[in-house]
């Protein structure tokens, strides 16, 4: 009796632990379970005991927990037997397993769920990433090492448990190195609470559906980043597990949405083809916040990819986004590289580059344009017409644009201009001359009289190394613009538009070539300004409507400037004359860096002092000295 209870006292807390409840699994034989999470929880006292005995190397241990092992695993199978009505025994009835097969299923679903102790498959003696190796296979079965064999045999990637849908098993050449894991639709019954399947998604709303229209979406993405990894072992049963998941998520967006004819995305049902409407929710997904906007996925070659079962479906499937392919020519999906639909895009490998989105048509009218998040580049302008010295030529250019926007609908609708024309409607303005003679402050300022925001875009924003890049934030640009009814203000347009016969290569030429196609697209205000006017691409200049050329003020122009722009709060001694500071020959921009010079002077010289006549001259001499013009010989910087 005492050589009997020896064994125990070579064991610590943890194996004691894990002894006492097997003894107690083993005093309850004899019983079915009364649920399928009495199975696991049986299983996991069953594995990790298992688990302890392959890491334990005492005689006496090994003895008894053999025994134990021997008698629980027994008891397990009989009680399945016994239990036909809870979901895994019926699985495993059903589809015939044997006891290695049900010891597999149960050990993998142990492992998926998190529920084991320590994970076997994880142990030092099992391989990483869910690899079952020989000693995983001895423990499986009871340390049957003759049965070994058998186990692998049962892990072949045309077994039983594979056909049935239960376990995904990569095709590798060396068996014991593949990845295993059990089904997501094996998964999903034991995880349901309600213990059955409704058959749809729970939502309350159409905003809730959207909500798993998105998640569908990014299941659909991470399809398209399988079929584009280069492991191809790997990519078997992953891909394999996540188009068991695509099917029953897809099934359950169909069957959602049927019983709901008021919702606006039912009308993608007029596609009667799944991969395109598949091609609908990941671009979905996109405007919803998926991802990044510019990553891979949402390329033709990623779309085709994430609509996709099989690797020899991708070449169709590129084939639904061309110019005349339902997707496009019905208005649901459009390029958003700026190509729109010139010819080039029916080509195969421009294709596969270009990133796609939903037409703002489309997203209108499935309600889902107010989901967006509002953009933090457009700003509130701060500059007031009344602040500015225009001469009344410019005044009036100014106005005539503001009119257009505030009465565009007596224009072309009361006066009928819009069937003579039809297109180009934007409100264009072209504003030319000199750096710092208020082309950025009119544009500012004529945003606050139609009381709407500002969004300045120069060209380090735009300009992109990568070919294609440049088009796509072209087009991104005018479609925020839209969207935030703000007025488009391209600072340094002879930067980036400059004449395509100039251009040395294509994608210089395409640049012009998608400003135009975006601008005659444009419902809003859109104003060009440059420095050069002959500069810009003749067309470009043909498709602005308004041009203003702005130039250098006169004496009495810089005059009212210099009133207008030191405040009322400056202290100004009594020698400050203005007469004389409109006579050095300045622009606006230049006249405002004067003030904030001489104030600056004042102040370290006295910060309760005044500013004085002296601060002014040397300001506006310090101004004079930096400019970069041709006329400063030796002077470094860049001639005009």
């Amino acid at each position: 009796m005492t050589q009997k209870n020896d064994w125990k006292a070579s064991l610590d807390d943890y194996g004691r632990e894990i002894l006492r409840n097997a003894v107690g699994l083993r005093a309850k034989a004899g019983r079915p379970f009364q649920s399928d999470e009495e199975i696991l929880d049986f299983c996991l006292h069953l594995f990790s005991m298992r688990d302890f005995l392959l890491d334990n190397r005492d005689a006496a241990v090994q003895r008894e927990g053999m025994e134990i092992n021997k008698d629980l695993t027994r008891q397990l199978h009989a009680s399945l037997r016994q239990s036909p009505g809870l979901y895994i025994p019926s699985v495993c009835r059903k589809h015939r397993l044997n006891q290695i097969e049900r010891e597999v299923l149960l050990l993998l679903t142990s492992h998926a769920l998190g529920i084991s102790r320590r994970s076997t498959i994880d142990s030092p003696r099992g391989a990483s990433d869910m690899q079952l190796n020989l000693a995983n296979a001895n423990l499986l079965v009871g340390f049957k090492a003759t049965t070994s064999l058998t186990v692998l045999r049962s892990l072949s990637p045309r077994c039983r448990l594979v056909r049935a849908g239960l376990v995904l098993i990569s095709d590798d050449v060396a068996p014991v190195k593949r990845a295993v894991g059990v089904t997501a639709d094996f998964l999903e019954p034991i995880l349901d609470t309600a213990g059955k399947r409704t058959g749809v998604w729970e939502v309350k709303n159409y905003e809730e559906f959207l909500d798993r229209c998105h998640a569908l979406g990014k299941i659909l993405a991470e399809r398209s980043e399988i079929h584009e990894t280069s492991a191809w072992v790997e990519r078997t049963a992953e891909l394999v597990r996540c188009n068991r998941h695509i099917e029953r998520q897809y099934k359950l967006f169909r069957k959602t949405m049927a019983p709901h004819p008021s919702w606006p995305l039912r009308e993608i049902r007029r596609l009667r083809d799944d991969s395109a409407i598949q091609i609908v929710i990941v671009l979905l997904a996109k405007e919803l916040g998926l991802r990044p906007r510019d990553n891979d996925v949402f390329t033709g070659i990623g779309l085709a990819r994430a609509a996709s079962e099989e690797d020899t479906e991708v070449r169709h499937n590129l084939a639904l986004l061309q110019r005349d392919a339902p997707l496009r020519q019905k208005g649901y999906v459009r390029v958003c590289g700026g190509i729109g639909d010139s010819p080039i895009t029916e080509d195969q490998a421009a294709l596969e580059t270009c990133e796609f989105e939903l037409t703002v048509e489309f997203l209108d009218r499935i309600k889902v344009r107010k989901l967006r998040k509002a953009s933090s580049r457009a700003r509130t302008p701060m500059v007031r017409l009344d602040q500015l010295v225009l001469a009344p030529r410019i005044l009036n250019a100014l106005k005539m644009a503001c009119t257009q926007v505030k009465h565009g609908v007596v224009m072309f609708g009361k006066w009928g201009l819009e069937s003579i024309v039809p297109y180009g409607k934007t409100v264009s303005m072209l504003f030319s001359g000199p750096p710092g003679v208020g082309k950025t402050a009119a544009a500012e300022a004529i945003a606050h009289e139609l009381n709407k925001k500002i969004l300045v875009v120069s060209y380090a924003e735009i300009q992109n190394c990568f070919v294609g890049e440049t088009e796509k934030n072209i087009v991104r640009i005018f479609r925020e613009a839209a969207e935030q009814e703000a007025v488009l203000f391209w600072d340094e347009a002879d930067a980036m538009f400059y004449g395509r016969e100039q251009g040395m290569r294509s994608w210089e030429i395409r640049d012009v070539n998608v400003l135009l196609q975006e601008l005659e697209r444009f419902s809003g205000l859109c104003i060009l300004a440059t420095n050069r006017t002959t500069a810009l691409d003749k067309a470009l200049e043909r498709r602005v409507a308004i041009k203003v050329e702005f130039e250098a003020p006169g004496l009495d122009a810089r005059r009212r400037i210099w009133k207008k722009m030191i405040p009322r709060k400056m202290p100004l001694a009594r020698d400050v004359d203005f007469e004389e500071l409109a006579e050095a020959n300045l622009t606006g921009g230049e006249i405002k860096n004067v003030l904030l010079n001489a104030a600056r002077n004042a102040l370290s010289r006295d910060p309760n002092g005044r500013v004085a006549m002296e601060d002014f001259r040397l300001a506006v001499e310090m101004e004079r000295d930096g400019r970069w013009t041709k006329e400063k010989r030796g002077q470094i910087g860049f001639a005009r």
